[in-house]
């Protein structure tokens, strides 16, 4: 069960995240480094707290794709959960918090996770002079990138850029970010996009040989057999933890969503493979 956090658990704000791919800051929400005790710990941690909307199911987004992930066991920040944090215990943000903020309740209903020392996006590494093939090879070689990459696909996550995961070393990665589940942050009130863009499959096409693709493409196919048959799983889990965020007709449009695309079929489809 995803815990949801009071102020009571809050230490305070304790640092701002360095950018280490600036082009990802402007426009991006509110995002900082807190001071949480987390449940069954007894001091205070370093947990990264983002701000999402209060109109937007952004945190709810969230607590989908960490499920999901944990689930199948893709790599992400060992502890995640929801914080609610009123107004003036925010920090000093270069922006007007208003709209984070719920007004009937006072408080800005957070993401939050274990920050992961010495993890840095892969964007960030990327644009390191000293970035060679080899790395991006490695990446899309690896069983993180072919596992996520399914997933992705079913939850409809379309920000899965090279700035929405982490790198600890060129063998090590987190997935990070999920609240663009069903395409946007607003699926609840725009509806849910069919054909969302899974950036790690436009990756691998972008990057890879035709004989290359051929190759990665069975493997995340391989993959996507085994998240299918979890799927059952999944969804029960999700149903319980998203009651207390969605009301139930949109938990049945997003769980419905998932699960029309959690089949081996759509996904073939979407990386070109006919059968």
């Amino acid at each position: 069960m995803i815990s949801i956090l009071t102020s009571d658990v809050y230490g305070g704000f304790a640092s701002w995240i360095e950018s280490a791919d600036t082009a990802h800051a402007p426009g991006a929400q509110p995002i900082y480094v807190g001071r949480v005790t987390w449940p069954g710990t007894t001091e205070a941690e370093d947990t990264v707290i983002k701000l999402y909307p209060a109109s937007s199911c952004g945190v709810a987004n969230e607590v989908i794709g960490y499920i999901a992930n944990a689930k199948r066991g893709i790599p992400q920040p060992p502890r995640g959960g929801i914080i609610l944090l009123p107004e003036a215990t925010l920090p000093a943000f270069a922006l007007d918090v208003a709209k984070y903020v719920d007004k009937k309740s006072g408080f800005a209903v957070c993401w939050a996770t274990s920050l992961v020392q010495n993890a840095k996006p892969f964007k960030f590494y990327r644009r390191l002079v000293a970035f060679d093939r080899t790395r991006l090879n490695a990446f899309l070689k690896s069983n993180f990138c072919h596992t996520l990459t399914g997933l992705d696909h079913i939850t409809g996550n379309n920000d899965r850029s090279d700035a929405n995961f982490m790198c600890v070393d060129d063998l090590k990665y987190l997935a990070i970010d999920q609240g663009s589940i069903g395409g946007s942050d607003h699926w609840h009130i725009n509806w849910v996009d069919d054909n969302p863009k899974n950036q790690l499959l436009a990756l691998a096409r972008d990057e890879l040989a035709v004989s290359q693709y051929a190759a990665w493409q069975a493997h995340a196919l391989s993959e996507s057999n085994t998240t299918r048959d979890l799927w059952p799983q999944t969804n029960s889990e999700l149903q319980t933890n998203l009651k207390p965020l969605l009301k139930a007709d949109q938990i049945a449009t997003i769980l419905e969503y998932m699960s029309g695309r959690a089949t081996i079929t759509t996904l073939a489809q979407a990386t070109g493979q006919l059968f």
